[in-house]
């Protein structure tokens, strides 16, 4: 890797050189005197320096590599390492290395080093290895058998098992692990291309190279069997080479596998699986081609996992059963017409499938055996080989092998193993081995997990492709660019607790991509070269120069590939490698042997799963039983209202019948009239006396016809309410999921953040059965995430701490949910240090977040509440995760959006208890309903304490606040029409004295609303606000009522933070968000008039420049020192706002002026920050008993953390 800024380049390459001189004089003295230890330390200093500096430049073989040498001299300098003469020659190779590999930084020209095996030199191996490049290996063609002896010293012999038990070390396991798989896939692929061009005799000395250096990194390590196959294998090709074996299929067969004879005893040494007890041998007795095949070894039945679960065995048998005989009729069918090769995309899918659920199950044997089979089918989809007879053969026999391993893992272990068969391995590049390696550890075991890792990531997921969007449109918007950072944080979080690590490390190179837009280094539609500055890689790719945006929706379309191959277990052949250096603009470095994938745009495309998002509640069976009882209900009740409807009908034409004869009888009565005048006839009269009778006993049938409808429709009314409510909750009870669905998020959380902060907590968790609506859960998992992780890093105390006050060492975090009434509570308690009320205030008042008047007001409640601040943080020290200010108020922010409320208590060295309640759903809300300007309210009935009538005579003024007594205590009231900025129409009761008044309460807060006209309660079903009107203060949503009319639902929460600063009394008040808008407002006028300036103090001249660049780019003004002293003498001669030190420098190192500093009174509040390559607890613990306010180490460097921290601080 060269540096590709040319100023770093020449500081690096100068700083560099003279550290390697001082490096090789030290080494030179310690050899020719290894008594004389006085060296040592500036051994130590040299090294640390040039480490330093390599991991500040991204250099990281060579921070590696000399992170390991410096370690050996600090090992002979306390005496746990003897100065032996192996040891210098370790350290003298070592330091060759480095200077290769530093002049490679400075360059450009390959270094031919391959770390790994330097590495293990370093750490106790006897050799550096084979050469370390082809380029390197061609100079030497004639590999002679003396060569052997002379570079590679030979080991004493071990046994199989001893080698396992040498091979203990993990990293060195883990050395010759990637060593091997390197190496038998090239020689993979060399066999692949000698069986197609076997004229060209180079092919020969390339394997023989990789074999001979399979065969020495096994003697370096141990390895006696592994080392005696390679040099059998090394022969049999010799033979070949100089003609004394002709080429023919069969041999490649045997050659193939006896490969595999390698590879197993490979996974055996690193697995630490049981070999077998007599090794196989390879035939090269004889340069005649011999009769027999070579013995090719098979793992023993004893290898194969036998699936203990019996209905996943059952299952495993018969879906391997289809499998095999898709594949075997797919293979026929390829064999007799090998020009069609339309049946390959299927045969890859079924092997794949069996591949996946062999890995699933532990079946590791059938997994990788269906990995090398289907890699030989990709190199025939990739026209890198031809369909053939032979192949074909070669297919059908390892398909046979396949099955007798899965007979194997699926009948119990006393049947006899089945004779071996021989199974060549396919050709397949490196990069697939670690693509299904990936694989194989993505899918996502835990249901529960998988499926809310599935919904958040399609959240998140939307939210990005939308901000994208937006941004592309409007590229100046920050907020949206906070949102976006906001979600990818959320996924690069969600993925690593559930230890997707692909997913994870493709989200975070997405969010350093944005990070550096928001730092202004890049812009979203800016070309490549712009991006990237003149990357080197990137511009000699002959790749189209794409924008960062094209970059950044082609990581979304990659991270959406993982994730579904992280829920589903169908493996997506995505090259991560590729994506990342997409995602930085460089370009794709792809190995000589090219698998046959798909293009990252096939590849990364979003599955298809519309309806999966439905599919990931489970509904349990009695629930649907339920449901359709009640759907049968409702038939019955439908079938009573249409009889209804009939009888309805009945009544219609009764009355119109009943009309007509009204409409007779009065027509007759008007003629009578007009030839009568003023009298009627006689028999007139009787008609009139018989209408009349007829009239009443119809309109008597009439009432009861009517009366029996009505009382027949309510019975309908109230059969129906029932049917409906019960539906209803129903419907919702399907909806609900148990609180363990995120709880079961945060153990692994807990564990690993207690380790790393060297603390020893236990997780209870409580109520995880208690169920909630999935949006809410949804959007719970985040906050509680911060609240676990202030609570273990603020609360908790250490070991030794606990123990001074008594407590156990083992610390206690509880995770409590349960139901109460219509919410959901969910508690976080530790039994930590508790909240430090003098010191909430202090931070409070440095911050500008409140006044000293509003501190002596507040209540000890609403000093706690004040954690929950925007920017608000206790921390006097910052590392990389902790102290800078957020987290809190995004959990107040997302429990107020879900209509929420959050309480905290608090007792000092008792621990803390923060309670989030929430509704149970979000679909419906019980409502209190009231009439404001002539027009229906309603607010939450949750948040209102108790509606009254409240006479003006009761009304008094606090501090010219209108205030009235409740439970007795003062609660200050205001006008609703005044606080939603409505015109007042002087409707309300104040004439007559009387006033209605809801008191709600939101956490310890509590207001009282002046209305005009209390209505009733009533539950309703919640309709959201459109996407025109995404967030509007006060409201939460709108209902309509059964009068058509529409009601608008108000916020509790924000109604609170809405009033007025002169309006608002102290006692009710937590949140003084509105105090702040002023603090801030008046504190933006004067800050800045002038540049802060930094003292930066740091030996390193390459490490100087790099961070002083930084500061000066972020608006500082810089004063740099080259050592502790001078920094020193810096500070008190100029005026600083803050100290940026190194830790080991000359004269006077960083802790010593830390403490220097901290001495003097006047710098007892200067900000000082510690960047340094020591990275343990202790060297962070010094750092913070000196003094500094916060440590930032060099290996996890982030420039926008130092400016981050610097910002806070000052």
């Amino acid at each position: 890797m060269a540096i590709e800024d040319e100023e770093l380049r020449e500081i690096f390459q100068e700083a560099s050189t003279e550290e390697l001189k001082s490096l090789e004089e030290g080494l030179s003295r310690l050899q020719q005197n290894p008594e004389d230890t006085s060296y040592l330390e500036d051994l130590v200093r040299s090294a640390h320096s040039l480490k330093g500096n390599a991991g500040m430049l991204g250099l990281k073989d060579i921070a590696t590599l000399t992170h390991q040498w410096e370690h050996l001299i600090v090992q002979i300098q306390q005496g746990k390492a003897e100065c032996s003469r192996s040891l210098l020659d370790r350290l003298q190779q070592g330091l060759n290395a480095l200077q290769k590999l530093i002049h490679e930084a400075v360059t450009g020209e390959p270094s031919g080093v391959q770390t790994f095996y330097v590495l293990a030199l370093l750490m106790g191996g006897e050799s550096a290895g084979p050469p370390s490049t082809e380029a390197g290996a061609e100079k030497n063609a004639e590999i002679e058998d003396s060569r052997e002896t002379a570079d590679i010293p030979t080991l004493p012999a071990t046994n199989s098992r001893s080698e396992v038990d040498e091979a203990s070390d993990g990293e060195l396991l883990q050395i010759f692990q990637a060593a091997s798989e390197d190496r038998l896939q090239k020689i993979d692929d060399g066999l692949s291309y000698l069986e197609r061009h076997s004229e060209e005799v180079a092919k020969f000395e390339k394997i023989l190279r990789e074999i001979h250096g399979l065969k020495c990194d096994a003697r370096m390590f141990g390895f006696d069997r592994v080392e005696r196959l390679s040099d059998e294998w090394e022969q049999q090709l010799r033979s070949i080479q100089q003609g004394d074996i002709s080429l023919t299929s069969e041999l490649f067969d045997r050659l193939y596998g006896s490969l595999d004879v390698i590879r197993q005893q490979v996974t055996e040494i690193v697995t630490g699986a049981s070999p077998e007890t007599t090794a196989p041998t390879l035939d090269t007795s004889s340069h005649e081609q011999p009769a027999t095949p070579i013995p090719i070894h098979e793992p023993s039945a004893a290898a194969v996992s036998y699936i203990e679960d019996e209905e996943l065995r059952e299952t495993f048998h018969r879906s391997s059963e289809d499998h095999f005989q898709k594949l075997y009729d797919g293979l026929l069918r390829l064999e007799q017409h090998p020009e069609d090769r339309t049946p390959i995309d299927a045969i890859l899918r079924e092997i794949h499938s069996l591949k996946g659920d062999a890995g699933m199950l532990g079946v590791e044997v059938v997994a990788s055996l269906a990995h090398d089979w289907e890699q030989q089918v990709v190199s025939v989809q990739a026209r890198e080989r031809d369909i053939s007879s032979d192949l074909c053969d070669r297919l059908f026999r390892e398909l046979d092998t396949l099955r007798q391993r899965v007979d194997e893992a699926v009948t119990p272990t006393s049947k006899p193993a089945p004779q071996p068969i021989p199974q060549p391995t396919p050709p397949a590049p490196q990069s697939a081995a670690v693509e299904s390696l990936a694989a194989s550890s993505l899918y996502i075991d835990d249901d529960e997990l998988r499926h809310t890792f599935q919904i958040a990531s399609e959240d998140h997921l939307q939210k990005l492709d939308e901000g994208l969007l937006h941004l592309e449109q409007h590229p100046d918007d920050t907020a949206q660019l906070d949102r976006c950072l906001r979600e990818i944080h959320s996924i690069k979080g969600d993925a690593g607790m559930l230890g997707v690590g692909v997913i994870a490390q493709v989200a975070h190179e997405w969010e350093q991509q944005l990070v550096s837009v928001k730092e202004g280094k890049m812009q979203l539609n800016a070309d490549l070269d712009e991006g990237t500055q003149g990357d080197g890689d990137a511009s000699q790719s002959g790749n189209e120069a794409r924008s960062l945006l094209d970059r950044l929706y082609a990581g979304l379309d990659a991270i959406r590939a993982l994730v579904n191959e992280a829920v589903t277990g169908r493996a997506g052949g995505l090259e991560v490698d590729v994506v990342l250096r997409r995602l930085q603009g460089k370009s794709e470095r792809t190995p000589k042997a090219k698998p046959a994938a798909a293009p990252l745009t096939s590849t990364t495309q979003a599955p298809d799963d519309g309806s999966y998002r439905i599919d990931t509640i489970r509904v349990a069976t009695r629930n649907l039983d339920a449901l359709m009882t009640q759907a049968g209900e409702l038939t019955v009740t439908k079938i009573r209202i249409a009889h209804r409807l009939s009888e309805i009908e009945n009544i219609v034409n009764f009355w119109e019948e009943w009309s007509r004869e009204a409409h007779t009888a009065n027509r007759f009565l008007w003629e009578e009239l007009q030839s009568n005048g003023s009298g009627f006839r006689k028999n007139a009269v009787q008609q009139l006396q018989a209408f009349h009778q007829q009239s009443e006993e119809r309109l008597d049938r009439l009432g009861t016809l009517l009366n029996s409808l009505r009382d027949t429709v309510a019975e309908d009314t109230a059969r129906l309410d029932n049917i409906a409510d019960e539906i209803e909750d129903e419907v919702r009870r399907s909806r609900l999921l148990p609180l363990s669905t995120i709880f079961n998020l945060y153990p692994r959380l807990v564990r690993d953040l207690a380790r790393s902060q060297n603390k020893n907590v236990k997780l209870v968790m409580l109520g995880g059965e208690t169920r909630a609506d999935k949006r809410i859960l949804e959007d719970m998992k985040d906050p509680l995430t911060h609240i676990i992780r202030n609570a273990i890093d603020h609360g908790i105390e250490s070991p030794e701490e606990r123990r001074q006050l008594g407590k156990p060492d083992t610390a206690i975090v509880t995770l409590r949910g349960y139901q109460n009434a219509s919410h959901i509570a969910i508690e976080v308690s530790d039994d930590g240090r508790g909240l430090n009320l003098e010191k909430i205030k202090k931070t409070a008042l440095t911050h500008g977040l409140c006044r000293p008047e509003e501190l002596e007001a507040m209540t000890t409640a609403q000093i706690q509440s004040l954690i929950f601040m925007p920017g608000f943080s206790t921390r006097s020290f910052v590392t990389e995760v902790s102290g800078r200010g957020v987290g809190l108020d995004v959990v107040r922010a997302n429990v107020e959006r879900l209509k929420g409320s959050i309480q905290i208590e608090s007792e000092p060295n008792r621990g803390c208890t923060i309670q989030l309640h929430l509704g149970t759903t979000l679909a419906t809300a019980h409502v209190l309903l009231f009439v404001l300007n002539g027009r229906p309210y309603a607010l939450p009935v949750e948040c209102v304490q108790t509606a009254c009538i409240v006479d003006r005579a009761e009304i008094f003024s606090i501090e010219g606040r209108d205030t009235i007594l409740f439970d007795d205590q003062p609660v200050s009231i205001v006008k609703l029409v005044d606080l939603l900025e409505l015109p007042s129409l002087d409707n309300s009761r104040s004439d007559e004295g009387q006033q209605s008044c809801i008191i709600v309460k939101v956490g310890e807060d509590r207001l009282g609303l002046i209305v005009d006209r209390l209505l009733d309660e009533q539950d309703t079903i919640l309709k959201p606000q459109s996407k025109l009107l995404a967030r509007v203060r006060n409201v939460s949503g709108a209902t309509i009522l059964g009068t058509g009319e529409v009601c608008i639902v108000l916020n509790p929460a924000d109604l609170v933070k809405s009033v007025p600063e002169h309006r608002r009394q102290s006692s009710f008040t937590t949140d003084v968000s509105s105090n702040i808008t002023a603090v801030r407002g008046e504190s933006h006028l004067s800050e800045n008039v002038s540049k802060q300036t930094i003292l930066l103090v740091e030996d390193s001249i390459t490490t100087r420049t790099q961070e002083k660049r930084i500061l000066e780019a972020a608006g500082y003004e810089v004063i740099a020192a080259v050592d502790g002293l001078d920094g020193y003498n810096k500070l008190r001669s100029s005026h600083c706002d803050a100290v940026v030190s190194d830790i080991q420098m000359p004269n006077l190192d960083g802790l010593e002026l830390t403490a220097r500093i901290r001495s003097q009174p006047q710098y007892s509040e200067l900000p000082i920050i510690l960047v340094t390559s020591l990275a343990t607890d202790e060297d962070r613990r010094q750092g913070a008993e000196a003094g500094a306010n916060a440590y930032i180490t060099k290996s996890s460097f982030n420039q926008a953390l130092l400016v981050e921290t610097l910002r806070r601080l000052i």
